[in-house]
């Protein structure tokens, strides 16, 4: 897990498909150590990357920032 200028912590997913084409972000939350799934999408690449909210803790406490894993890779 990074932190982001904000000290919102970011996360790298992993990627998959959905059985009806729709993207999955999986993440492990870094606040209950969970694994968390959020929607990527279900365009030809996953999309929708950026800021999410875990609903494991209140308001912006649970925050977390999706980057996406192929700039990550660069």
């Amino acid at each position: 897990m990074d932190q982001n200028s904000n000290d919102i912590p970011t996360v790298t997913p992993s990627v998959a498909r959905s059985w009806d084409g729709t993207w999955l972000l999986m993440v492990r939350c870094p606040w209950c150590t969970k694994l968390h799934t959020h929607g990527g999408g279900d365009g030809d690449q996953p999309g929708r990357f950026g800021a999410r909210v875990s609903h494991c803790r209140d308001g912006n406490q649970g925050a977390y920032v999706i980057t996406d894993p192929a700039e990550v890779a660069a």
